[in-house]
């Protein structure tokens, strides 16, 4: 199989040969140390900057193409963001936009140059899946880091609160449901809508948006009260 990649949805291979990547499973951690009496303490623990850097062979037949191929490479990679995929993992991507578009070097038409991506998000993103249930699901996670859904609730009857259990811990709504209702809880957003509006207060002191996150292994992920549809709508993250 050829080495490839995609930025954007364009696949670079009409122009680029693939050689090297330095896909690292994690970006470096920074943070902060601190003078203890036995040693230090860290602290302000943070990701750092995760770059993605591709070394890639470029052949032309005329010097015109090459100028070409540049020109036009160059219009793709200048976009503020896209998904960058490799031929290795076609099914996950990576958020990402170009910090460096080297110079390409070499002897006639034959050129080596180096590609550098930054990364927004560390993990790569996989497909996006949808579940429903009505009264308790067990949801086997396969992907390597938490994905956050958005979980959207339908009521059928009228109900005195809401409330997600999902593995052993709460998260509840205070209000009075009516039947055709319908409830938006996005975990990754951090945010709640009520019928296509505004909802933060109804939420329940309580609760952790953290709380609804997929985690690789089984995730057992009930609805109370039973009468209301969940559909659960994530994408995969791995690591």
């Amino acid at each position: 199989m050829n080495a490839w990649f995609s930025f954007n949805g364009v696949n670079f291979s009409k122009w680029l040969k693939l050689v090297d990547d330095n896909r690292a499973s994690l970006p470096p951690r920074k943070f902060t140390n601190t003078e203890v009496h036995h040693g230090v303490h860290a602290s302000n623990k943070r990701w750092g900057e995760y770059l993605i850097e591709l070394d890639v062979l470029m052949i032309s037949t005329s010097y015109e193409e090459q100028r070409k191929a540049m020109r036009e490479m160059a219009y793709y990679l200048s976009a503020e963001e896209g998904k960058l995929v490799f031929f290795d993992e076609p099914d996950k991507a990576y958020h990402a936009f170009v910090v460096d578009f080297s110079d390409f070097t070499g002897k006639g038409l034959l050129k080596t140059g180096k590609l550098v991506f930054q990364v927004s998000d560390p993990v790569a993103e996989g497909a996006k899946k949808e579940l429903d249930f009505t009264e308790s699901i067990v949801v086997d996670y396969t992907a390597t880091a938490p994905a956050m859904p958005v979980y959207s609730i339908l009521f059928h009857e009228d109900a005195e609160n809401m409330q997600l259990e999902k593995d052993g811990k709460r998260f509840k709504l205070n209000r009075v449901f009516h039947s055709g209702d319908q409830v938006v809880i996005d975990s990754e957003k951090s945010a709640i809508r009520y019928n296509d509006e505004w909802a933060m207060p109804l939420l329940d002191l309580r609760s952790g948006f953290k709380d609804l996150f997929l985690h690789p292994g089984e995730n057992h992920i009930a609805i109370r009260p039973e009468t209301a549809t969940v559909e659960i709508a994530y994408k995969e993250k791995w690591l």
